[in-house]
């Protein structure tokens, strides 16, 4: 008797488990981002330790119509879309393309039975515009220059590596410190135009801007207002009608902003400086005496 009465138990225990629901939660992605695409927001990614934007793969296939092919055993998608094609594994760092093989930053990665992939590497391999404010990831399918829409939230430092990568820019040299920005002349080759140094750490980020032209000024307007926008209208003023002969220094959202140019025609620096005692003005402000 007692056998039956602890059998029925133990089965009722079993039949408990099978059918009552379990109650599962999405484990939060770490320094998530909106993904917008033509406007319209289409999902979640999130940022790299490298300062990359990771979107999901299914994004691609569902979303944007491209073709997937996801090989399962080995991990590996291919992405096409007409004759152009881009190979990632997860984990692995390297892609391919059509135009060859791609050095990742940013591995593919599988997080909560989901493939993320780096969208810049997808967008340069398959022709999209990209773009990033606001925390959101802009896509878009046409070929004419994302819009991006008015910076509303300040931004920290760890996100300006992402803020560059995503509108123009790219990593050089060894670490996540230096990035360019390139443009091409008219005999086809590509100059440098912009270069940019980020130290979280040091909490400090430098932007040299070669020319003064419309793309360039975009550029440190969106940075400004992501950084100090309580001021980012005064300093912009400032900064594009080059009323800043030798040094400007204004204190905004927990920056000094250090401003020189020597001239119309010379390269303008900006520095924000996030460190406690202003140590990099003050150097700043050494240097141009």
């Amino acid at each position: 008797m007692k056998k039956q009465i602890k059998y029925m138990i133990n089965l009722t225990i079993i039949l408990m488990l099978v059918l009552i629901p379990i109650q599962t939660q999405a484990v939060p992605l770490k320094n998530p981002i909106e993904v917008s695409l033509d406007q319209a927001i289409i999902g979640q990614g999130y940022i790299s330790e490298n300062g990359n934007t990771m979107i999901p793969l299914r994004i691609l296939s569902g979303k944007l119509k491209y073709s997937v092919s996801w090989d399962g055993v080995h991990e590996k998608a291919i992405i096409t879309k007409g004759d152009q094609y881009i190979e990632l594994e997860v984990g692995y760092h390297n892609a391919k393309s059509n135009t060859g093989y791609i050095q990742l930053s940013s591995v593919p990665e599988m997080k909560h039975n989901t493939v993320y992939v780096p969208l810049k590497v997808v967008a340069e391999a398959l022709g999209l515009q990209i773009g990033y404010a606001n925390r959101t990831a802009y896509i878009s399918t046409t070929s004419e220059p994302i819009q991006l829409p008015t910076v509303s939230k300040q931004i920290s430092l760890s996100e300006v590596s992402t803020l560059l990568l995503s509108n123009g820019y790219e990593k050089f040299g060894p670490g996540n410190m230096t990035y360019l920005r390139r443009a091409i002349n008219n005999e086809g080759e590509r100059y440098q135009i912009s270069l940019s140094q980020v130290l979280p750490e040091m909490q400090l980020v430098t932007l040299s801007l070669h020319e003064n032209n419309p793309e360039n000024l975009a550029f440190a307007n969106l940075i400004l207002n992501s950084l100090v926008p309580t001021k980012a209208a005064e300093i912009y003023h400032i900064i594009s009608t080059q009323s800043i002969i030798p040094l400007t220094i204004i204190e905004s959202d927990g920056y000094q902003v250090g401003l020189v140019a020597k001239d119309e025609s010379s390269s303008l620096s900006i520095t924000f400086d996030g460190s406690k005692d202003r140590k990099y003005i003050k150097a700043l402000v050494i240097h141009e005496q």
